[in-house]
């Protein structure tokens, strides 16, 4: 026996978000050594747990640990669950605003752990960031989608890095905006221009000028540290 029913506190129906999160953990654990081993029904119960449970109200904990469960899942069968970038698009283009900070935070994880799989998609991702940017008004959401594009970033290739491009403006405008609201997330944003530095730097010189000038605002930011 795999074990994993004992895990089924990580249904929607349990309201103890601790327990929830400490399921959500013990299941990783196991998922990483047997996944390959449980049968299909067990795999599709327990991806569509995990999606049911990031729709109900949970806490940024068990969003992360349910999160964390998905990960392990995708690095075997990402192209066999299109189940969940639907989620996660359908998430990122909501009107709600916790939905959206949902779905962004899943495709940030998410491209960090199957970037190179998610290649088809780009282009329909590509148009999802730039959706996400211009909502000058959630700063959280602007956070959240410079982190993710900065997850994508090892990925590109020259294929895909003039789209890529276009997007930086917008980009290095909501770091404009984050530094005048929330200096910790206008830095963590500020890495996916350290990323392309490291791997993409020719998609960063049409764009050179507007980022010194965001690193110059950065300096005479005195409480910027």
């Amino acid at each position: 026996s795999s074990g994993i029913n004992a895990e089924w506190p990580l249904r929607p129906g349990s309201e103890n978000n601790t327990i929830r999160q400490y399921a959500a953990t013990i299941l990783r654990q196991k998922i990483e050594r047997i996944w390959s081993k449980l049968d299909n029904d067990l795999k599709n119960g327990i991806k569509t747990i995990c999606l049911q449970v990031l729709q109900s109200q949970v806490t940024k904990e068990v969003r992360n640990s349910v999160t964390a469960v998905i990960c392990v899942i995708t690095k075997h069968e990402f192209s066999s669950w299109p189940e969940l970038l639907n989620f996660i698009t359908a998430a990122c283009y909501s009107d709600n605003l916790p939905a959206k900070e949902l779905g962004l935070y899943m495709l940030g994880v998410v491209s960090e752990s199957v970037g190179v799989e998610m290649e088809p998609h780009f282009n329909s991702m590509f148009e999802l960031y730039a959706n996400c940017l211009s909502h000058h008004n959630q700063p959280e959401v602007l956070h959240l989608t410079c982190v993710a594009m900065s997850q994508l970033v090892p990925y590109l290739g020259s294929n895909h890095a003039q789209k890529f491009g276009v997007l930086l403006p917008n980009a290095i405008n909501a770091i404009q905006i984050l530094l005048g609201v929330d200096e910790d997330k206008a830095c963590t944003s500020f890495e996916l221009f350290d990323s392309l530095l490291e791997c993409e730097v020719a998609i960063i010189v049409p764009h050179l000028t507007s980022l010194l000038t965001l690193c110059l605002e950065v300096t005479k930011n005195t409480a910027f540290d």
